[in-house]
Protein backbone atom coordinates (compact mmCIF):
# COMPACT_ATOMS: atom_id res chain seq x y z
CA UNK A 1 0.00 0.00 0.00
CA UNK A 2 2.78 2.41 0.95
CA UNK A 3 4.78 1.59 -2.17
CA UNK A 4 1.71 2.12 -4.38
CA UNK A 5 1.09 5.51 -2.78
CA UNK A 6 4.68 6.62 -3.35
CA UNK A 7 4.72 5.20 -6.87
CA UNK A 8 1.44 6.90 -7.87
CA UNK A 9 2.56 10.19 -6.34
CA UNK A 10 5.88 10.17 -8.19
CA UNK A 11 4.29 9.18 -11.49
CA UNK A 12 1.79 12.03 -11.06
CA UNK A 13 4.76 14.35 -10.52
CA UNK A 14 6.28 13.19 -13.83
CA UNK A 15 8.72 10.34 -13.02
CA UNK A 16 8.81 7.12 -14.99
CA UNK A 17 7.81 3.86 -13.35
CA UNK A 18 11.30 2.39 -13.07
CA UNK A 19 12.68 5.52 -11.39
CA UNK A 20 9.85 5.20 -8.86
CA UNK A 21 10.99 1.66 -8.17
CA UNK A 22 14.58 2.83 -7.66
CA UNK A 23 13.44 5.56 -5.29
CA UNK A 24 11.37 3.18 -3.17
CA UNK A 25 14.32 0.79 -2.99
CA UNK A 26 16.48 3.67 -1.71
CA UNK A 27 13.88 4.47 0.93
CA UNK A 28 13.99 0.89 2.17
CA UNK A 29 17.78 0.68 2.20
CA UNK A 30 19.76 3.93 2.27
CA UNK A 31 23.09 2.07 1.91
CA UNK A 32 22.63 1.31 -1.77
CA UNK A 33 25.20 2.18 -4.42
CA UNK A 34 25.09 1.56 -8.16
CA UNK A 35 26.25 -2.05 -7.92
CA UNK A 36 23.78 -3.05 -5.21
CA UNK A 37 20.89 -1.33 -6.98
CA UNK A 38 21.77 -3.02 -10.25
CA UNK A 39 21.88 -6.38 -8.53
CA UNK A 40 18.75 -5.85 -6.47
CA UNK A 41 16.66 -4.68 -9.41
CA UNK A 42 18.26 -7.10 -11.86
CA UNK A 43 19.13 -4.54 -14.49
CA UNK A 44 22.18 -2.96 -16.08
CA UNK A 45 24.01 -0.05 -14.49
CA UNK A 46 23.31 2.46 -17.25
CA UNK A 47 19.59 2.18 -16.57
CA UNK A 48 20.25 2.83 -12.87
CA UNK A 49 22.34 5.89 -13.77
CA UNK A 50 19.49 7.23 -15.92
CA UNK A 51 16.98 6.79 -13.09
CA UNK A 52 19.29 8.40 -10.53
CA UNK A 53 19.77 11.36 -12.85
CA UNK A 54 16.01 11.72 -13.06
CA UNK A 55 15.63 11.47 -9.28
CA UNK A 56 18.30 14.13 -8.87
CA UNK A 57 16.59 16.35 -11.44
CA UNK A 58 13.39 16.16 -9.39
CA UNK A 59 15.30 16.94 -6.19
CA UNK A 60 14.70 13.53 -4.59
CA UNK A 61 18.38 12.64 -4.14
CA UNK A 62 21.62 14.59 -3.93
CA UNK A 63 23.00 15.34 -7.38
CA UNK A 64 26.32 13.51 -7.71
CA UNK A 65 26.86 14.51 -11.35
CA UNK A 66 27.23 10.90 -12.52
CA UNK A 67 29.40 9.97 -9.56
CA UNK A 68 27.27 7.53 -7.58
CA UNK A 69 30.10 5.16 -6.69
CA UNK A 70 29.60 5.76 -3.01
CA UNK A 71 26.49 6.07 -0.89
CA UNK A 72 23.48 7.64 -2.64
CA UNK A 73 22.01 10.34 -0.43
CA UNK A 74 18.25 10.87 -0.32
CA UNK A 75 16.65 14.25 0.16
CA UNK A 76 13.82 14.64 2.69
CA UNK A 77 10.79 12.64 1.44
CA UNK A 78 8.58 15.71 1.92
CA UNK A 79 9.99 16.66 -1.47
CA UNK A 80 7.33 14.30 -2.92
CA UNK A 81 4.59 16.52 -1.55
CA UNK A 82 6.33 19.61 -2.93
CA UNK A 83 6.53 18.02 -6.38
CA UNK A 84 2.79 17.28 -6.35
CA UNK A 85 2.00 20.85 -5.31
CA UNK A 86 4.27 22.23 -8.03
CA UNK A 87 2.60 20.03 -10.62
CA UNK A 88 -0.84 21.06 -9.38
CA UNK A 89 0.14 24.71 -9.63
CA UNK A 90 1.28 24.15 -13.22
CA UNK A 91 -2.00 22.42 -14.10
CA UNK A 92 -4.02 25.22 -12.50
CA UNK A 93 -2.16 27.78 -14.59
CA UNK A 94 -2.64 25.75 -17.76
CA UNK A 95 -6.32 25.24 -16.94
CA UNK A 96 -6.80 28.98 -16.41
CA UNK A 97 -5.15 29.82 -19.74
CA UNK A 98 -7.18 27.10 -21.48
CA UNK A 99 -10.43 28.53 -20.07
CA UNK A 100 -9.44 31.92 -21.49
CA UNK A 101 -8.65 30.46 -24.90
CA UNK A 102 -11.56 27.98 -25.07
CA UNK A 103 -14.18 30.46 -26.41
CA UNK A 104 -11.86 31.31 -29.33
CA UNK A 105 -11.16 27.62 -29.87
CA UNK A 106 -14.88 26.83 -29.87
CA UNK A 107 -15.53 29.67 -32.30
CA UNK A 108 -12.86 28.38 -34.68
CA UNK A 109 -14.26 24.86 -34.36
CA UNK A 110 -17.83 25.84 -35.18
CA UNK A 111 -16.95 28.43 -37.83
CA UNK A 112 -15.28 25.80 -39.98
CA UNK A 113 -17.55 24.28 -42.60
CA UNK A 114 -18.53 21.11 -40.79
CA UNK A 115 -21.70 19.13 -41.26
CA UNK A 116 -24.03 19.32 -38.23
CA UNK A 117 -23.14 16.61 -35.73
CA UNK A 118 -26.07 14.71 -34.23
CA UNK A 119 -25.72 12.54 -31.14
CA UNK A 120 -28.10 10.57 -28.93
CA UNK A 121 -27.71 10.36 -25.15
CA UNK A 122 -29.75 7.99 -23.01
CA UNK A 123 -29.72 7.15 -19.31
CA UNK A 124 -28.61 8.97 -16.18
CA UNK A 125 -24.87 8.31 -16.60
CA UNK A 126 -24.77 9.68 -20.15
CA UNK A 127 -26.96 12.61 -19.14
CA UNK A 128 -24.56 13.61 -16.38
CA UNK A 129 -21.59 13.41 -18.72
CA UNK A 130 -23.39 15.43 -21.37
CA UNK A 131 -24.67 18.19 -19.12
CA UNK A 132 -21.24 18.48 -17.52
CA UNK A 133 -19.94 18.94 -21.07
CA UNK A 134 -22.41 21.79 -21.58
CA UNK A 135 -20.90 23.59 -18.60
CA UNK A 136 -17.37 22.91 -19.87
CA UNK A 137 -18.20 24.39 -23.28
CA UNK A 138 -20.26 27.38 -22.11
CA UNK A 139 -18.00 30.37 -21.57
CA UNK A 140 -17.91 32.29 -18.29
CA UNK A 141 -20.87 34.64 -18.15
CA UNK A 142 -22.66 32.67 -20.87
CA UNK A 143 -26.28 31.60 -21.02
CA UNK A 144 -28.40 28.46 -21.34
CA UNK A 145 -31.97 28.73 -22.69
CA UNK A 146 -34.64 26.21 -21.70
CA UNK A 147 -38.16 25.56 -23.01
CA UNK A 148 -40.46 23.09 -21.28
CA UNK A 149 -39.98 20.89 -18.22
CA UNK A 150 -36.70 22.38 -17.03
CA UNK A 151 -37.23 21.35 -13.41
CA UNK A 152 -37.46 17.66 -14.37
CA UNK A 153 -33.75 17.83 -15.15
CA UNK A 154 -33.11 17.68 -11.38
CA UNK A 155 -35.08 14.42 -11.13
CA UNK A 156 -33.22 12.85 -14.04
CA UNK A 157 -29.68 13.45 -12.78
CA UNK A 158 -30.75 13.22 -9.09
CA UNK A 159 -31.19 16.14 -6.71
CA UNK A 160 -27.96 15.47 -4.80
CA UNK A 161 -25.83 15.59 -7.94
CA UNK A 162 -27.68 18.66 -9.20
CA UNK A 163 -27.22 20.67 -6.00
CA UNK A 164 -23.66 19.61 -5.15
CA UNK A 165 -22.17 19.52 -8.62
CA UNK A 166 -24.00 20.94 -11.61
CA UNK A 167 -25.63 23.98 -10.00
CA UNK A 168 -22.46 24.80 -8.06
CA UNK A 169 -20.33 24.66 -11.21
CA UNK A 170 -22.83 26.75 -13.19
CA UNK A 171 -22.87 29.48 -10.56
CA UNK A 172 -19.07 29.43 -10.33
CA UNK A 173 -18.88 30.14 -14.07
CA UNK A 174 -21.59 32.82 -13.74
CA UNK A 175 -23.75 31.06 -16.35
CA UNK A 176 -27.32 32.32 -16.40
CA UNK A 177 -30.39 30.21 -17.25
CA UNK A 178 -33.60 31.52 -18.78
CA UNK A 179 -36.58 29.17 -18.74
CA UNK A 180 -39.86 29.26 -20.68
CA UNK A 181 -41.81 26.85 -18.51
CA UNK A 182 -45.09 25.05 -18.84
CA UNK A 183 -47.92 26.83 -17.03
CA UNK A 184 -48.53 23.78 -14.84
CA UNK A 185 -44.93 23.46 -13.61
CA UNK A 186 -45.45 24.05 -9.88
CA UNK A 187 -41.91 23.09 -8.94
CA UNK A 188 -40.45 26.00 -10.86
CA UNK A 189 -42.94 28.33 -9.22
CA UNK A 190 -41.73 27.09 -5.83
CA UNK A 191 -38.06 27.86 -6.54
CA UNK A 192 -38.58 31.30 -8.06
CA UNK A 193 -37.65 32.89 -4.73
CA UNK A 194 -34.07 31.71 -5.38
CA UNK A 195 -33.92 33.06 -8.95
CA UNK A 196 -31.54 35.92 -8.22
CA UNK A 197 -28.94 33.95 -6.27
CA UNK A 198 -29.14 30.98 -8.66
CA UNK A 199 -28.84 33.18 -11.79
CA UNK A 200 -32.16 32.08 -13.19
CA UNK A 201 -35.11 33.84 -14.85
CA UNK A 202 -38.42 32.06 -15.45
CA UNK A 203 -41.47 32.91 -17.52
CA UNK A 204 -44.56 30.70 -17.74
CA UNK A 205 -46.25 30.02 -21.05
CA UNK A 206 -49.98 29.81 -21.65
CA UNK A 207 -51.85 26.85 -20.21
CA UNK A 208 -52.58 25.71 -23.77
CA UNK A 209 -48.93 24.64 -24.08
CA UNK A 210 -48.82 21.47 -22.00
CA UNK A 211 -46.71 19.04 -24.00
CA UNK A 212 -44.05 16.99 -22.16
CA UNK A 213 -40.40 17.25 -23.11
CA UNK A 214 -37.77 19.95 -23.00
CA UNK A 215 -35.58 21.98 -25.34
CA UNK A 216 -32.17 23.32 -24.28
CA UNK A 217 -30.28 25.83 -26.39
CA UNK A 218 -26.67 26.94 -26.02
CA UNK A 219 -24.43 29.02 -28.26
CA UNK A 220 -23.52 26.00 -30.39
CA UNK A 221 -25.98 23.23 -29.48
CA UNK A 222 -29.68 22.38 -29.62
CA UNK A 223 -30.74 19.65 -27.20
CA UNK A 224 -34.19 18.14 -27.59
CA UNK A 225 -34.84 15.70 -24.81
CA UNK A 226 -37.55 13.35 -23.72
CA UNK A 227 -38.06 13.81 -19.97
CA UNK A 228 -39.89 10.48 -19.67
CA UNK A 229 -37.31 7.97 -20.99
CA UNK A 230 -34.89 9.94 -20.46
CA UNK A 231 -33.35 10.38 -23.91
CA UNK A 232 -31.78 13.38 -25.64
CA UNK A 233 -31.04 14.20 -29.28
CA UNK A 234 -28.21 16.72 -29.57
CA UNK A 235 -27.42 18.77 -32.66
CA UNK A 236 -24.06 20.54 -32.68
CA UNK A 237 -24.37 23.32 -35.22
CA UNK A 238 -23.92 27.04 -34.62
CA UNK A 239 -26.28 28.15 -37.40
CA UNK A 240 -29.11 25.95 -36.12
CA UNK A 241 -28.40 27.03 -32.54
CA UNK A 242 -28.65 30.69 -33.57
CA UNK A 243 -31.98 29.98 -35.30
CA UNK A 244 -33.38 28.44 -32.12
CA UNK A 245 -32.01 31.29 -30.02
CA UNK A 246 -33.93 33.75 -32.22
CA UNK A 247 -37.03 31.56 -31.91
CA UNK A 248 -36.64 31.52 -28.11
CA UNK A 249 -36.20 35.30 -27.90
CA UNK A 250 -39.35 35.87 -29.96
CA UNK A 251 -41.46 33.76 -27.61
CA UNK A 252 -39.71 35.16 -24.53
CA UNK A 253 -40.63 38.71 -25.52
CA UNK A 254 -44.29 37.75 -25.92
CA UNK A 255 -44.51 37.25 -22.16
CA UNK A 256 -43.15 40.65 -21.08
Amino acid sequence: MKSDLIKNSLIAAGLDEFSCLVYFELLINDNHDISSLSSKLDTYRLKIYDSLDQLAKFGLIKDKTHNYSRKIILENPNRISSLIKEKQSQFNLISKKLDEYLPQLQSEFYSSKKQPLTSVYQGITQFRLFFDLILDETENGGEILVVGDGADFEDIITAEYFLQNWLTRRLKKNIEVRILARHSNQRLRNIMKNNDIELREIKFMDATFNQPGCLWITKNKVINWNTVLPKAIVIEDQIMAQFYIGFFETIWNLYD
